[in-house]
């Protein structure tokens, strides 16, 4: 029989929380937002603050809308793909949401996708 050494559930925590931001862009993180259960400030108006307009355009299409802009050239793969990952990122610094992020893979099947679109042209 081993004896497994106990990490305190925190410190797991912490070091899945460190983990998850860990694969994206340092730029999309922003240092000082943070998950708080005593500021009841509402954290809609958030995003607009942080991202960029090409982000809250792109991030408000529909995706029938979203999917007619890609196709006709107006938005590329990556920046379909920053414009949610910088959404997200922000969404899981103040809610803890995601699990993980599987940007450096997605990155590379989006440029993937443009490279294939800029050649056949569909």
């Amino acid at each position: 029989m081993t004896i497994r050494s106990v990490i305190p559930w925190q410190e797991r925590v912490r070091d899945k929380q460190s983990r998850i931001l860990a694969g994206v862009p340092s730029e999309y993180v922003q240092p000082d937002l943070s998950f708080s259960e005593t500021d009841p400030s509402s954290v809609q108006d958030v995003p607009s603050k942080l991202l960029s307009s090409l982000e809250l355009t792109i991030t408000a299409l529909k995706a029938e809308e979203l999917t007619s802009a890609i196709s006709a050239g107006t938005y590329t793969s990556v920046q379909v793909l920053d414009a949610f990952t910088h959404r997200a990122v922000i969404a899981h610094q103040l809610l803890h949401c995601a699990l993980d992020f599987l940007y450096p893979r997605a990155r590379a099947t989006a440029e993937e996708l443009d490279k294939y679109f800029a050649e056949t042209g569909g």
